[in-house]
């Protein structure tokens, strides 16, 4: 999905050329499925002449983009450079841009486009297409393709930080709160040769190592996280339904030094007897005044994981802690993975866990039910919910910056047990894999190149399409698109022979 890009292509119409009586000859799309798609057009009658126009098919009401800047007139035989960049809007502005080149000359620029709804842009495809209904093709027609460049702006870091847990100078790094954490050498993943450990001593609610460890990062709607974790031989938790709490999401709706339960909003990503879990809490949103009165219909002036009302159907609780209501939101795995014997799941072995967590868009001023949660143990998916309330239209400029690790059972440790964590990730998005080493490993970066038109960087998907063709036979639509895997693009500048 993108909502800036630029698409680059040599491109030729046979000569002669039927026309069709709706004036439209389309050569390749942007799709965007539902949402409407853009499209480079020949336009023009039957005979001539065409010009190089571009149809924003999104909505009921669409209008041609026009020629306004110059009206070359295609030449039928030949090949012709042709270009498209485009640029979303400001969200409740009109203020997209469209532009296209042909033969480098500046055709049409315009910056008053309203575009669909962001993001729905997410495929390229040449399926030219000779007119719209009606008229029957007589004779047989080409568009031949050739030298395609498709980019779009580099984005941000998908990785925030990794941390290997390799020396206790984590304050070098980032970290802060509790930096003197407790190492081991025993127990570690791969090639590493330390993690960082977690005991508990009976009837202790934090571990020796003490207070939360805690890194701040660049503000986000969403956050991913991958570590490897293992339990020692006797871990059982708190032995009740709550609790070892392990790690945590905060937002920039709270300070540095915020405490981890009673905020905007937490995240919690941990497991209570072997089975994992994701859970939330905003109490600070909590309308005291209202406790138990459903206002997901009144106001956004409310909490979202429970107390006053669910808008998302999930199962909430509400109780009081330190004098007032506070309220949660969990969402279990459908069965107990961390397991006591020597198995797939064995606790006392190591597993890699990762947790991706998107915050719900907000739309007309209120909280839409689109948020995203999930899990994976060992690669394998076992919570996954798209339709998550966690955060209502009070909250529009909230984002995920502050991670924290501070394992705790409020109730007390009912043995002496320790957890060890390793090779620790925070990101935007999940993209990564894990090989058999155990060791995690990022996929290739993508291409730094710079210099490329307009400023844009080559997509890490990038890809070129051999010279080839459509062809437009009586009766016929396309055929043959000929795409083949490469990395580099051709260079625009060539023309093909």
């Amino acid at each position: 999905m993108f909502t800036e890009g630029f698409v680059g292509v040599w491109w030729k119409p046979s000569n002669p050329w039927q026309g069709h009586s709706s004036n439209v000859n389309k050569i390749y799309f942007l799709l965007g499925g539902v949402c409407g798609n853009l499209i480079p057009v020949m336009y023009g009658p039957p005979g001539g002449p065409y010009q190089l126009r571009v149809a924003p098919e999104w909505g009921s009401d669409w209008s041609w983009l026009t020629p306004n800047v110059n009206a070359i007139s295609i030449a039928l035989g030949a090949w012709h450079k042709i270009e498209l960049y485009f640029k979303y809007n400001t969200p409740g502005k009109a203020d997209g841009v469209v532009r296209w080149w042909m033969d480098g000359s500046l055709i049409g620029d315009y910056a008053n486009v309203s575009f669909p709804t962001r993001g729905c842009f997410t495929e390229f495809q040449f399926s030219p297409t000779w007119g719209g209904v009606g008229d029957v093709k007589r004779q047989t027609d080409y568009f031949w393709f050739a030298h395609v460049y498709i980019s779009y702006p580099s984005a941000a870091p998908t990785t925030l930080f990794q941390e290997g847990f390799e020396d206790a100078k984590l304050a070098t790094r980032g970290w802060y709160g509790n930096t003197t954490p407790l190492l081991s050498a025993e127990e570690h993943v791969g090639s590493g040769v330390r993690s960082i450990e977690y005991k508990f001593l009976t009837g202790a609610t934090t571990p020796t190592a003490g207070s939360a460890l805690r890194r701040k990062f660049a503000g986000t709607d969403a956050v991913y996280l991958s570590y490897y974790v293992k339990y020692s031989a006797n871990w059982v938790g708190s032995q009740k339904l709550y609790h070892p709490h392990e790690f945590h999401f905060l937002t920039n709706l709270n300070d540095e030094w915020s405490g981890l339960s009673v905020t905007r909003l937490t995240v919690y990503v941990e497991q209570n007897g072997g089975t994992p879990l994701l859970a939330i809490q905003d109490g600070e949103n909590v309308d005291q005044a209202r406790i138990g009165v459903n206002l997901a219909a009144v106001t956004e002036n409310r909490g979202v994981a429970g107390c006053n009302g669910s808008s998302d159907g999930y199962p909430d609780s509400c109780y009081i802690h330190g004098g007032q209501h506070v309220n949660e939101k969990k969402w279990y795995a459908g069965a107990r993975y961390f397991t006591e014997t020597p198995g797939p799941f064995y606790k006392n072995d190591w597993h890699f866990v990762e947790a991706y967590v998107k915050l719900n868009t907000i739309s007309g001023g209120k909280g839409v039910n689109d948020g995203i949660i999930q899990y994976w143990l060992d690669g394998q998916p076992v919570i996954d919910r798209r339709d998550v309330l966690l955060r209502t239209g009070a909250n529009p400029t909230m984002q995920f910056n502050q991670f924290v690790i501070a394992p705790y059972i409020g109730d007390g440790s009912p043995v002496t047990q320790s957890m060890w964590i390793d090779n620790l990730t925070v990101g935007r998005e999940r993209m990564t894999t894990k090989t058999t080493s155990g060791r995690r490993q990022p996929h290739d970066p993508p291409d730094s190149s710079e210099g490329q038109a307009h400023g844009l960087s080559p997509t890490p998907a990038g890809f070129t399409v051999m010279p080839s063709g459509g062809t437009f036979g009586p009766s016929a639509s396309v055929r043959s698109q000929g795409v083949r895997g490469s990395r580099w693009p051709f260079a625009m500048e060539e023309k093909p022979e």
